[in-house]
């Protein structure tokens, strides 16, 4: 939103004497954003799938956040916190300007647990303004096994020349 941060002001005094005297002034005024509105996330809720053998390190995912105050009013920190098993946090670690997070140590967890986490997005503000979103990782299954074939090596398979049926295995 555009908002007017110099207003001129223009006074003129003037008395009843006769003869009336009269003087004009003109008055800068500077407007200061006051901090009135939060932070709002991207999205209203985040969710994201990792395979259970992801790196440490490998970034998961970016939370976002904007603020259409001004200003350091406008400046955004995020912070994140587990929401059910406190522990949760230590396989997490984020940047707090950016919020990217990343993986902080090897998943020891089986395929389908969640991590329900909550992210946090605060602005520059004195008081600062906040607002919170849930963040929810699943642990899937790995992708990374090779391909592997129904039948043996040197399996004959026969197929029609004009077979048009993709979704049944043929080796």
């Amino acid at each position: 939103p555009d908002r007017e941060k110099v207003v001129y002001v223009t006074v003129k005094a003037s008395d009843k004497g006769r003869p009336s005297l009269e003087d004009v002034c003109t008055i800068t005024v500077i407007i200061d954003d006051i901090n009135d509105n939060a932070p709002i996330f991207d999205r209203a809720n985040y969710e994201m799938p990792i395979a259970q053998d992801t790196k440490e390190g490998t970034t998961i995912m970016r939370v976002s956040a904007t603020d259409i105050d001004e200003g350091m009013n406008q400046n955004i920190t995020y912070d994140l916190i587990a929401s059910n098993f406190q522990q949760d946090i230590d396989y997490f670690r984020w940047d707090e300007k950016t919020g990217v997070i990343s993986l902080a140590k090897k998943l020891d967890k089986p395929v389908g647990s969640v991590f329900v986490l909550e992210a946090i997005a605060r602005d520059g503000g004195i008081p600062p303004k906040s607002t919170r979103t849930d963040v929810t990782i699943d642990v899937k299954e790995s992708n990374n096994k090779p391909p592997r074939f129904r039948q043996g090596p040197g399996a004959e398979i026969e197929l029609s020349e004009g077979n048009t049926d993709y979704k049944t295995p043929i080796a």
